[in-house]
């Protein structure tokens, strides 16, 4: 085996050489001579290097051609996904929702409770207004129903108005097609009849020459006649000849008239077959001036019904419109980004329903189509700014209250030095019911230092609220609370001068002003 290998090896040594000759180069610089000696292996090795950065340059050509294939196929297929996904988009199945007749001015949540202005608010007529709140709730309720029906019969006129239109649009294309067929046979009609007048002028023009070649052989057989008459003295012979030369102009006379009277037999057919032609033309353009008012009573109607189309999709944007700016308004009152929690509600899912229509029925629709599509956005973004409405703390946490100590820097009342004050002191009677003001779930229930016993809640999109110094608590860590459930009794334990709940919002456990949120749900719940 290393035998082997040794004449492989001597072998492959023998080419290289015979391959790589030893090569000496003279090198002449300033004047000097230089000898430059490649030897056999130096050779092989460059070479190598050579067939190397080749084959390289071969391979990242060919790997960047590939890259690039693959690039293609892979923007196609983005552009195809793209395109699909702009299809789901435009799916009628959510035109209804879009298209609802929903008021979105309208805010279905509860009222606030009674307005704080800074006094002991009697608890009967804090009683009453929750009592008023739970009617209101129940009207908003009755009045959802009655537009989500509104919403159903809008979808089934829509429906069929699509239907109409889509039977207006095939009535078009008929109408048009035999349309065209007309034109085709009118030109089909006039081309024969320029064929029959060319033929007319042909067959008057014969007739004329036979008309003149007629009259000059009567001119010649009466002359002849005469010559005739003249030399009845005269030889015989010439008599003969005269005889001869009458029998054959009688002759081309006759023929002359006979082929006069084909000629006027032609003349006559032509005629009537001209007037036949010209009866279809007639008849031809009757028939496309009825078809033309045809197309364009369907074509008005048509019109028509696209305009309603706009005007009912319009009348929906500009009300969505102006129940997104309402709540828009509402939410900026109590100092959050709109648009940062509208962020966090886009992966939310959102109710939809309604007719299936292809995108493919509404071409030659773009005005109504982004009218749809300006709804769409606007239903979707009014429901997600609903959903922020809510969530959000807007009503006090006391039915019975008055503010003892502001948000923001204050006088301690410990310690009498300045501090930061997190959250507002709300003051009402000893064991007064603390509630939720929104759903939320419970995250701590206990003792929390300074804050005595202690409840936090998360209402989502980074909100929570404290509530401390209760006196005690009636929930637990990890309790789903609903709007206006008990969550413990007014107390003053902890670092507490008196009966009071301290109220702190926290977004993104940063702390907020809770007045905002107040004058916020007092805007809200106006009237």
């Amino acid at each position: 085996m290393r035998r082997a290998l040794r004449t492989a090896w001597g072998r492959f040594v023998a080419v290289l050489r015979r391959l790589f000759r030893r090569r000496e180069f003279v090198v002449r610089s300033d004047g000097q001579l230089r000898y430059v000696v490649l030897s056999t292996t130096h050779q092989a090795a460059m070479a190598s290097i050579g067939v190397a950065l080749t084959g390289w340059l071969v391979y990242s050509s060919g790997s960047l051609l590939l890259r690039q294939i693959q690039l293609s196929e892979i923007r196609q297929a983005k552009a195809s996904y793209l395109n699909l996904l702009a299809d789901v988009s435009a799916s009628d199945e959510a035109f209804a929702v879009l298209s609802g007749e929903s008021t979105p001015g309208e805010l279905v949540l509860p009222e606030l409770s009674p307005r704080e202005d800074g006094a002991t608010v009697d608890i009967a007529s804090a009683e009453e207004a929750i009592q008023r709140s739970e009617a209101e709730r129940t009207r908003i309720a009755t009045g959802r129903e009655a537009l989500q029906a509104d919403l159903r019969r809008f979808g089934a006129d829509l429906q069929t108005i699509t239907d109409h239109n889509r039977e207006l649009k095939d009535n078009i294309a008929a109408l048009k097609q035999e349309l065209q067929t007309v034109v085709g046979e009118k030109a089909q009609v006039v081309a024969t009849r320029e064929q029959l007048s060319a033929e007319l002028k042909g067959a008057e023009a014969e007739l004329a020459q036979a008309t003149e070649r007629y009259g000059f052989l009567a001119s010649n057989l009466q002359t002849l006649e005469e010559r005739l008459a003249a030399l009845d003295s005269g030889s015989a012979n010439g008599k003969a000849v005269l005889n001869w030369q009458i029998a054959s102009l009688k002759q081309q006379l006759s023929d002359a008239r006979n082929d006069e009277a084909t000629l006027e037999n032609r003349v006559r057919s032509i005629v009537g077959s001209l007037s036949g032609v010209i009866g279809e033309r007639d008849t031809l353009q009757t028939a496309r001036a009825e078809l033309r008012e045809q197309v364009e009573d369907v074509e008005e109607r048509l019109e028509t019904l696209q305009e309603s189309q706009d005007a009912i999709v319009q009348s929906l944007v500009d009300r969505a419109r102006g129940g997104v700016d309402e709540v828009e308004k509402t939410v900026a009152m109590t100092g959050l980004d709109v648009e940062m929690l509208l962020s966090r509600t886009e992966n939310e899912q959102q109710g939809t329903g309604g007719p299936f229509i292809p995108l493919d029925q509404q071409v030659g629709n773009e005005i109504l189509l982004a009218s749809v599509a300006d709804l769409d956005d606007t239903v979707q973004r009014w429901e997600r700014l609903q959903a922020i409405l809510r969530t959000l703390p807007l009503t006090s946490p006391v039915d019975s209250y008055w503010v003892a100590s502001l948000f923001g820097p204050r006088k301690d009342p410990v310690t009498g030095r300045r501090a930061m004050h997190e959250g507002v002191d709300l003051s009402g009677p000893m064991k007064a019911p603390v509630l939720s003001p929104g759903p939320g779930r419970v995250t701590f229930a206990g003792r929390n230092g300074g804050y005595g016993r202690m409840v936090e809640i998360d209402h989502g999109l980074g909100i929570t609220t404290r509530y401390g110094h209760l006196h005690s608590i009636s929930v637990s860590v990890g309790d789903m609370v609903d709007y206006r459930d008990r969550i413990g009794l007014l107390g003053s334990s902890g670092r507490s001068t008196g009966p009071h709940v301290h109220y702190e919002i926290r977004v993104d456990d940063k702390p907020t002003d809770p007045m905002n949120f107040l004058k916020a749900g007092r805007y809200v719940f106006k009237g």
